[in-house]
Formats: C-alpha cells, sequence, structure tokens
C-alpha cells in the first residue's frame, strides 16, 4: 500500500514495511533526525535507546518495536542520511 504519503523501509534480509500513517511516518522521522544528532553531537558509542527515546519523545519499547535493536536503527538513520545525500547530487553525464 505505498502511496504519496508512504515510507518503505527495509532491514537487512527483511521483507519491507511500509507505513502509511502520518503519525508513524513523523515519529519515525524524528527518531531517525535525534539518532543522527546524537551521533553527530557524541559519536556512536555514546548512543543509547533511553537518551533517543526521551529526545524523541517516545517510549524505549517502541523503538525495540521499529528497529528491533539499537545497531539497526542506526544502520537506518544513516542509510536514510545517505539516501537523502545521493538524490541531491546532480550529475554531469549519465551516473
Amino acid at each position: 500500500m505505498e502511496g504519496k504519503d508512504s515510507t518503505s523501509i527495509r532491514d537487512a534480509g527483511d521483507r519491507p514495511q511500509t507505513y502509511s500513517s502520518p503519525k508513524i511516518i513523523e515519529r519515525r522521522r524524528r527518531i531517525l533526525e535525534e539518532t543522527r544528532k546524537v551521533i553527530a553531537e557524541q559519536g556512536i558509542t555514546a548512543l543509547s535507546m533511553n537518551e533517543i527515546g526521551q529526545r524523541a519523545g517516545v517510549a524505549k519499547r517502541t523503538l525495540y518495536n521499529a528497529f528491533q535493536t539499537r545497531e539497526r536503527m542506526i544502520a537506518a538513520a544513516i542509510q536514510e542520511y545517505f539516501d537523502d545525500f545521493v538524490t541531491r547530487i546532480s550529475y554531469a553525464s549519465e551516473p
């Protein structure tokens, strides 16, 4: 059920999960944004699920339900940043 307002994610080896609820999409965006901020401010080793939950305004259990592990959450945050970065590259010739 992919549409204009849906977000699709794929974890390594898993089938894609599609979210179409604006509330869920916004929550996921906040979580990944705060994850990237903590990585930039303190480094990956200092990142904790408790801090991300507090900063994003969600329960720690929500983070585990959405991403299963701290490492998957970090990977999703980095992948989303990379995907956005790649879309902004302008090519002079065919990529």
